[in-house]
């Protein structure tokens, strides 16, 4: 979440236009540098990952940034 926020705070207009699977494959290179022991895996271990921020398997703070990044879609 850290490099999403981060990515989306320097490009504000970008996590809308992009969402979030798209957002994660630009934030991955720094999520690798802050942390590359956690990220060895790669870009499939951070889409589960984010798939279980999404659903608030990881917590409810997390899940609550993730909707800060991308809010719920209205009809």
């Amino acid at each position: 979440m850290d490099a999403l926020e981060k990515v989306a705070a320097e490009n504000p207009a970008i996590a809308p236009i992009l969402g979030p699977k798209d957002l994660l494959t630009v934030a991955l290179p720094e999520a690798k540098s802050a942390n590359p022991t956690l990220w060895a895996q790669g870009e499939g271990q951070a889409r589960d990952y984010l798939d279980e921020i999404r659903r608030g398997e990881a917590g409810s703070s997390l899940k609550e940034r993730y909707h800060q990044l991308f809010p719920a879609k209205t009809a």
